[in-house]
């Protein structure tokens, strides 16, 4: 098992960033603003920072995965196409 900052230290920066910026309690449009994407792709890009982060860690577990949810730190524009 990897300590979780070595962890961290050897995800790509993108991941890095999300996962220190939501440590921070950065907002989704915050986190969005920051890396100068869609306010829609945070969610995702949150759950798939999360996930490498267990992975690297052995924290997963299949009966159940904790993610963090954004949703409710501002509004989500519906999909374009």
């Amino acid at each position: 098992m990897v300590e979780r900052d070595e962890a961290v230290s050897q995800l790509p920066v993108v991941y890095q960033r999300v996962l220190a910026w939501l440590a921070e309690g950065w907002s989704g449009d915050q986190i969005a603003d920051g890396l100068g994407i869609d306010r829609q792709a945070v969610d995702p890009l949150i759950r798939l920072s999360e996930a490498k982060l267990a992975r690297l860690t052995d924290d997963s577990t299949d009966e159940e995965t904790t993610t963090t949810d954004v949703t409710d730190r501002g509004p989500t524009s519906e999909l374009r196409p």
